[in-house]
């Protein structure tokens, strides 16, 4: 087989390969998953973060009142 025949092989398949969609939507997806379950762990798991110390002054709030209304 011709050197040129095969390249023009190879690039054929390789464009065939690249308009190839099938599959990309789960790729799609498992990327922006990982990138939430990111930020939600920042946000929400962070030992500092202003929504857990907003979250647990709420709740030491709430705890103090019922305390006293018991």
């Amino acid at each position: 087989m011709d050197i040129q025949a095969i390249f023009t092989q190879l690039k054929s398949i390789g464009i065939k390969f690249a308009k190839n969609q099938r599959g990309v939507h789960a790729i799609e997806y498992a990327i922006i998953t990982s990138g939430i379950t990111m930020i939600v762990s920042v946000i929400f798991f962070d030992d500092n973060g202003p929504v857990k110390n907003s979250l647990t002054g709420l709740f030491d709030r709430l705890k103090d009142e019922l305390t006293a209304i018991i």
